[in-house]
């Protein structure tokens, strides 16, 4: 990986956050980005916030900016809600333990937006790392059923949109187990006969290196003890509210439905400008 520069004053506090954000063709991932460093601002204290990118962003809501050329594989893939394909560049992740300038990082995925303060809490946690392992489908879609697992072999589904950890021996095992993957993906997809992607995803990685750092048990421990809350990609959003993201339920009756508060995982990133001013305007009121 090469670190180009950091374009703002390295961070001496011990708590903050990192985002990632490398564009693509189709995928605004710095507006993202921009979107969900606001919620954050006004929601949450713990809210120093670092962005990893390989742009010149001037934003002064990014406390830092680290400039980091792309690392690992740049794949192509569907767009989800789209017929188009589109790079997809998401092999950075692994590479935030060792660039991270805080004791105590919190790292989240662009589309993941922030409505509450919970996450604060996990500064406080006695876990050297941990993520979420349980997905709730806010819209009752049944589509996010198939994610529980990967693979032949039934690896649970580590998810890596929210991942806490301390600068520890630990922690680094972790990311460094991630790493190994990522660089050696073809022969860890067909090891494990992972046939749901061909493509490197953060996700199976860290299912992966979870279970080489832990000796292949199945702990209950590294664990976020609250489920990630997700709108799946066939949700139409209907707008925002000062409860959260209002969407229209896939259901016969097609009921307007409301997030309520809580922070959520949102799937469909394709044409989604309308969300994002909302969201915006939402953030800076």
């Amino acid at each position: 990986m090469n670190i180009m520069q950091n374009t703002q004053k390295i961070s001496t506090q011990s708590n903050g956050i990192v985002l990632i954000a490398y564009q693509s063709r189709q995928i605004d991932y710095i507006k993202l980005a921009t979107v969900c460093a606001k919620l954050i601002k006004k929601h949450m204290v713990h809210n120093h916030i670092t962005l990893l990118t390989d742009q010149e962003v001037s934003d002064s809501v990014f406390d830092n900016v680290i400039l980091a050329d792309p690392d690992g594989p740049i794949s192509r893939r569907p767009v989800v809600g789209t017929m188009n394909n589109d790079i997809w560049i998401n092999g950075n992740r692994p590479n935030v333990y060792e660039v991270s300038p805080y004791d105590n990082t919190l790292l989240l995925d662009v589309d993941y937006f922030v409505f509450n303060n919970s996450l604060d809490a996990l500064f406080g946690s006695t876990e050297t790392f941990c993520f979420h392992d349980k997905v709730y489908d806010c819209a009752d879609s049944k589509s996010l059923e198939k994610l529980n697992t990967f693979g032949h072999y039934k690896m649970p589904h580590h998810w890596a949109t929210v991942m806490y950890f301390t600068k520890c021996p630990e922690s680094e095992a972790l990311f460094s187990a991630m790493k190994m993957v990522r660089d050696n993906w073809t022969y860890y997809r067909k090891f494990y006969r992972i046939h749901e992607s061909r493509m490197y995803r953060n996700d199976f990685s860290l299912g992966i290196a979870y279970d080489l750092v832990k000796g292949f048990m199945r702990h209950k421990t590294n664990f976020i003890p609250w489920h990630l809350t997700t709108l799946p990609v066939e949700i139409e959003v209907a707008g925002i509210n000062d409860k959260g993201i209002e969407f229209v339920s896939v259901s016969a009756k097609r009921m307007r439905c409301s997030t309520q508060g809580n922070n959520v995982h949102v799937l469909q990133k394709a044409n989604n400008e309308n969300l994002m001013e909302q969201l915006e305007n939402y953030a800076t009121t």
